[in-house]
């Protein structure tokens, strides 16, 4: 799989993972989304933001002996300095780590109360990154305002070829001040997705090595270069398994990402070809 550096290391931090890990099982699956990722050279997991979440995550990952093969992403969730101190020594007990390779403050939530403690747990070992996640664009104006001052090493937010918020302020002041983006909800919503999967393949996607449509819509998001990582949720690897193909091989330059948006739009008001 492709890698990309994180920019505060260098890290190399291959470009496809997992978020909301593990999410809500299917019973009637067969397919294991984490073993997929693995075997794809994928490592980042960005583990379900609740106690039953990272419990079982902790759970997974020992019965699988890859507590230390993974890169893991939590987040500090509740409100107050002494509780979200608690709240992280308490994920790392439920994912059986010493340290977390990502800590995050959830939604922003008392950003500046929790963006010391992150401080700290970086400098001592506790986190080797900090950063923030938002799951609403509506955040994106308060989450680029901290950018130039707050030190974080990475933002995650939701951006894909049919929600370009992200675009106009936050994408370029993450690659400014050299944060890395990781991108949620990169597939867009099902309604508009699915006017495209219905679509036959356009041209370019052969010289893209795509086979689907989701492949090209992750490579889309991909080529932004402020982007290093993208998490589709286990529920969509389950459903489109294929989408990991899209961490290897070329990705669009800007003319081939305008040829490939022109051609979403029309699918997603339903236009011809």
């Amino acid at each position: 799989m492709i890698t990309r550096p994180l920019p505060r290391t260098g890290e190399p931090l291959p470009v496809i993972g997992l978020a909301d890990w593990p999410g809500r099982s299917d019973p009637a699956s067969t397919s294991d989304p984490l073993t997929a990722l693995l075997a794809a050279d994928g490592r980042l997991i960005d583990v379900a933001a609740t106690e039953a979440g990272e419990q079982a995550a902790g759970e997974r990952l020992a019965a699988a002996g890859l507590v230390r093969r993974v890169f893991l992403a939590a987040r500090v969730r509740v409100p107050g300095r002494r509780a979200g101190l608690l709240q992280m020594e308490q994920t790392l007990d439920r994912l059986g780590r010493r340290a977390i390779d990502l800590m995050q403050v959830h939604t922003l939530a008392e950003f500046a109360t929790h963006l010391l403690t992150l401080r700290r747990w970086r400098v001592d070992g506790h986190a080797r990154y900090i950063g923030a996640a938002i799951d609403a664009t509506a955040e994106l104006p308060a989450l680029a305002g901290q950018l130039p001052t707050a030190g974080l090493d990475t933002v995650q937010l939701p951006y894909s070829i049919f929600d370009r918020a992200a675009e106009a302020e936050l994408l370029p002041a993450a690659a400014a001040h050299g944060v890395a983006v990781l991108v949620t909800r990169p597939l867009g919503g099902s309604d508009a997705l699915a006017a495209v999967r219905g679509r036959p393949l356009p041209a370019l996607a052969d010289a893209l090595a795509c086979t689907s449509w989701d492949q090209l819509l992750i490579k889309w998001v991909l080529a932004d270069p402020a982007v290093r990582c993208v998490l589709p949720t286990a529920a969509e690897l389950r459903a489109s398994p294929d989408l990991l193909r899209a961490g290897h091989g070329p990705l669009p330059d800007e003319a081939q990402r305008r040829e490939l948006a022109a051609l979403v739009a029309r699918a997603a008001h339903g236009r011809p070809r």
